[in-house]
């Protein structure tokens, strides 16, 4: 068989006619997809794409088809790039909070554990305020301005912030924690220093 064998794509082939079918579908799909992203309404309401849908349905339709290969036409849905970037983040985030956290945790002989029923963490940012379930020994991700952050606890109970600016050159910062709160000046966010909080606070079942 030769090349070209592989490029002839045959529209008497009745499962081929399906594959075109089911395919044509998922490339109306993208396209509505690609338009949401380009659009501009002058009403305000954008345009409602269906991401990973039509990558999809292009990879069923042409799966099935005597041209399988077409099957990789599914990566032109922008869904799928933005999924398996957002699982390679996902990955190299998980190790760098290993290695990092995981080195200050073992040299200073810290711990998790479970938290206290009711306590939540507050935390400041460019956009506002967000309140977290607070979960000793957990790490997390803030995105405005980007840091993460993680509590835990020595064997005396007392309580330790680990900072991460996760910027070049940087190192995660131990910080005291058992008044219940601190100031992290000088955090960058898109150019400006910022000056980040975080409050440890008790909720009851009260509190709405």
């Amino acid at each position: 068989m030769g090349p070209t064998a592989y490029l002839y794509f045959s529209l008497s082939e009745p499962r081929n006619q399906m594959a075109l079918m089911i395919a044509g579908i998922g490339f109306l799909m993208i396209g509505v997809t690609y338009a949401s992203y380009i659009v501009k309404p002058k009403d305000g309401h954008h345009v409602s794409g269906a991401p990973l849908f039509g990558g999809l349905l292009i990879f069923l339709g042409f799966i099935i088809s005597t041209n399988r290969w077409l099957a990789l036409l599914a990566f032109l849905d922008p869904g799928i790039l933005q999924l398996l970037s957002s699982l390679i983040d996902l990955l190299l985030t998980d190790r760098r909070n290993k290695s990092r956290f995981g080195r200050v945790i073992d040299e200073k002989g810290l711990h998790g554990g479970v938290s206290d029923s009711g306590e939540n963490i507050l935390v400041t940012g460019a956009n506002g305020e967000i309140e977290l379930k607070l979960h000793y020994g957990y790490p997390y991700e803030v995105r405005d301005p980007r840091y993460f952050f993680m509590v835990c606890r020595d064997e005396s109970g007392a309580r330790w912030l680990l900072f991460d600016r996760r910027r070049w050159g940087s190192r995660v910062e131990i910080i005291p924690f058992d008044s219940g709160s601190a100031e992290i000046e000088n955090v960058m966010h898109r150019g400006t220093a910022l000056t980040v909080k975080l409050i440890k606070i008790n909720r009851t079942k009260n509190d709405s």
